[in-house]
């Protein structure tokens, strides 16, 4: 029984892991960048993970990325050579 819920326990862990954002952090003394999957409500990262190194780290702002459902963004051009976006 303990087997079971134990299994139970780490299948939940996991699936709570996959659904947390994934933060790109960048090292501010060796410039070595890293990822981290961290809640919205955790602390930033402020030590590079390098035990060499122990600088502190940004976190490096990317672009999310975005997909479309359907057929896509369409430009429609009018008479007077402008267009219009839907």
């Amino acid at each position: 029984m303990v087997d079971i819920l134990e299994k139970i326990k780490t299948i939940i862990f996991r699936l709570k892991e996959e659904e947390l954002p994934t933060y790109v952090y960048q090292c501010l003394k060796c410039t070595a960048k890293f990822e981290k999957k961290q809640g919205y409500h955790d602390a930033p990262l402020e030590e590079c993970p390098d035990p060499d190194c122990g600088g502190k780290v940004a976190r490096v702002i990317q672009a999310t990325p975005f997909y479309f459902k359907k057929e896509g963004l369409r430009a429609e051009k009018q008479k007077d050579g402008s267009r219009i976006y839907s």
